[in-house]
């Protein structure tokens, strides 16, 4: 996903990425963020901060990038919202997301 193709500009650029979801028990997930947030991001859990990180996020498309960056968290039971913030000044490269549960591949 990149923004040009959806908005034309491809700088200085607000992202949120929203994910609701729903578990019928306790688990835990890692989700793994792979982005061109230039000046850094922020993840919300249920409305509460759980990740800031200010570098440079630009995985070049490379899951194994220092950049990518990953929520480890442990959901209850019930429905949850993940919201990530970021931002980019120049560029806007491709991202991606994904996810493992309780120990699985992603």
């Amino acid at each position: 996903m990149d923004n040009s193709g959806l908005c034309g500009s491809n700088e200085n650029i607000g992202w949120i990425f929203t994910f609701n979801f729903s578990d019928n028990e306790d688990s835990n997930y890692k989700i793994q963020f792979g982005t061109d947030f230039g000046f850094g991001a922020a993840i919300f859990v249920d409305g509460f901060v759980d990740v800031i990180n200010t570098n440079d996020l630009w995985w070049s498309g490379n899951w194994n990038s220092d950049s990518v960056f990953t929520l480890d968290y442990d959901f209850t039971a019930g429905e949850h919202v993940v919201e990530v913030y970021g931002a980019e000044g120049c560029c806007d490269g491709s991202m991606d997301v994904r996810f493992a549960r309780a120990g699985g591949d992603y």
